[in-house]
């Protein structure tokens, strides 16, 4: 009986998810450093994106994404496929070192643009700026929060940019 239930979830699930829909994605941006991950287009103006970033040193530092797309102009070249966008992304950041544990919350927001080498491969840029939502740096020696020295009244905002290669399946 399992082995129906499987099956059915299969046949219906690749029923509403068309494989021209889904599209993996790599790239380098900040605060995405550099990352990969997977975007779904569920309509035909709004796609939804997940990625895992990291950088290579000797701290631990990831940065998961969920993303939202609203599309609002089309490619001139191929006239089915999405090419202007803007974009709220959502941003955890996550880093170890020795001494300190940082966890932070940002929100991003962008404009950007999907450009074409064929219908199933291009590079897309965004740019924009991200908020801190939440910031919290932990000591690891006794696991206490550490208090923020950063002045009051300071806006928590800084410049976002982003460039992808993408992959249609």
């Amino acid at each position: 009986m399992t082995q129906f239930k499987l099956i059915f979830i299969i046949l219906l699930t690749s029923q509403l998810v068309k494989a021209q829909d889904l599209k993996v994605t790599s790239g380098v941006g900040f605060p995405d450093l550099i990352h990969i991950g997977g975007a779904y287009q569920i309509t035909k103006t709004n796609e939804v994106a997940i990625q895992l970033g990291t950088i290579f040193t000797t701290n631990t530092l990831l940065t998961p994404s969920l993303e939202h797309r609203f599309y609002y102009r089309k490619s001139k070249k191929y006239e089915s496929l999405n090419s202007w966008f803007f974009g709220q992304r959502l941003t955890y950041y996550y880093e170890r070192s020795n001494e300190y544990n940082w966890h932070s919350i940002y929100l991003n927001l962008s404009i950007g643009r999907n450009y074409y080498f064929s219908e199933n491969f291009g590079f897309s840029w965004d740019a924009g700026i991200f908020f801190g939502l939440t910031n919290k740096q932990f000591n690891n020696s006794n696991g206490s929060e550490v208090e923020d020295d950063s002045p009051p009244n300071v806006p928590n905002v800084f410049p976002d940019l982003r460039i992808q290669l993408f992959r249609r399946l």
